[in-house]
């Protein structure tokens, strides 16, 4: 028998209503949460009927345990490997940037008076209801957050006060690499606004899309040296074998450990396909002008993150 989870906000404003949809009970092991979203959506109790909505709130009636993790990233970086490794273990359920998390903790842009005690119920709320389907044979619940959602470190600690957080990152040259080769939601403009890049918005709007990608770059480091003391930071270089020997407050088993590290061996974003390394590809292939950028946004930042890490 399926169960509804939470599926989109259907409208904004002050009047927001959230939709609900049928779900299975096959696993989430999409590389993203929006893939699972449309893999559900084309079940067909959710095609022949109008989906269920109701107000937001109704997410104020649904608790759980803590997530096991969450994850911080800073994009291209290894994140969707992690992801993907974590969901291989049948007892684990794996929230991979769900939509609707990003849309609680953006809420304030459509109802600006909302509070940061709404959107902690709210959130507590949403992520609960995502992983009910499988909250019967879970022992472990991982989140995997939005690269922006770095700024929301404070609130988030409020909502899940014992989950250790996790910050997974990269040499921004070589995410740059990735994201001009590749744009994402992350360069959107205002997914990051202004105040958070310290720059005025003329300034921000000046910019040529690979000093905003590294200023952006340079604004997660910043915020993740700022609450250094409640993350637990992962180097690319240092998967997958840093997952498998243990995440926070998880102890793997010898079999765990071999699933995890099987995982590890496909491409995340193409599971079909082997994972190569790429690093020093991505360091080749960077431009004068994106080393550049790096050199005036991003790479400050991050030399003084890694500084503090030592």
């Amino acid at each position: 028998m399926s169960v509804e989870i939470p599926f989109r906000l259907a409208r904004g404003g002050l009047d927001a209503r959230l939709e609900w949809i049928a779900a299975d009970h096959a696993r989430y092991t999409e590389s993203f949460f929006e893939h699972t979203l449309r893999r559900l959506r084309q079940l067909p109790v959710n095609r022949s009927t109008p989906l269920r909505t109701t107000p937001l709130e109704e997410l104020r009636n649904f608790s759980g345990p803590e997530p096991t993790a969450i994850v911080f990233h800073v994009s291209r970086c290894g994140s969707t490997l992690v992801a993907q490794m974590l969901a291989a273990l049948p007892q684990h359920t794996v929230l991979a940037e769900p939509p609707l998390v990003d849309e609680v903790l953006r809420l304030h842009l459509h109802r600006p008076a909302t509070t940061d005690g709404e959107k902690i119920a709210l959130v507590r709320g949403a992520v609960a209801a995502l992983a009910r389907p499988h909250a019967a044979g879970c022992r472990r619940l991982f989140v995997k957050l939005d690269s922006w959602h770095i700024f929301t470190v404070p609130l988030m600690r409020r909502a899940f006060p014992t989950t250790p957080f996790v910050f997974l990152h990269r040499h921004p040259v070589e995410v740059l690499v990735s994201l001009m080769r590749r744009p994402s939601l992350t360069l959107v403009r205002d997914t990051v606004t202004p105040a958070q890049l310290g720059l005025t918005p003329s300034v921000r709007d000046a910019l040529s899309p690979v000093e905003h990608a590294s200023a952006i770059l340079g604004a997660f480091f910043r915020a993740a040296r700022t609450h250094r003391s409640e993350l637990t930071t992962i180097d690319y270089t240092q998967l997958p074998d840093l997952v498998a020997r243990g995440f926070p407050d998880c102890a793997f088993d010898d079999g765990e450990r071999e699933a995890l590290l099987a995982a590890a061996a496909r491409d995340a974003k193409n599971p079909e396909q082997r994972f190569v390394p790429d690093a020093a590809a991505k360091r080749l292939e960077a431009t004068d002008e994106l080393l550049a950028a790096a050199e005036k946004f991003a790479l400050p930042a991050y030399r003084e993150f890694i500084a503090d890490l030592s």
